[in-house]
């Protein structure tokens, strides 16, 4: 896998709220204000089914129970980017994912 060294700084990893997908004013905006913070690695991290991703099972992630990939979009970051620190932010319902 190839890793990244872009910056020192922590990544962004942010996670929407029930009704919101990268699609959304709001987390755009939120990903610009991050960036303009001097954040340079920013994430989304849609819940399945937004944004017309197909399902590869047929289970929603509601309540963000059942289907919650928290760990593996983590581990996929720090495997990645040279396991940098990662920031965990979230809008509304995404920042239950956080905790």
């Amino acid at each position: 896998m190839k890793t990244f060294k872009h910056s020192t700084k922590p990544i962004v990893l942010l996670f929407p709220g029930g009704n919101e997908t990268t699609h959304s004013n709001k987390i755009q905006t939120l990903c610009l204000s991050y960036l303009n913070a001097g954040y340079n690695d920013v994430f989304v991290c849609n819940q399945r089914g937004r944004c017309n991703t197909p399902f590869k099972t047929a289970q929603f992630t509601i309540p963000y129970g059942k289907y919650n990939e928290v760990h593996s979009v983590v581990e996929y970051i720090n495997n990645s980017y040279d396991n940098r620190q990662i920031l965990l932010t979230g809008d509304c319902m995404g920042a239950l994912l956080c905790g």
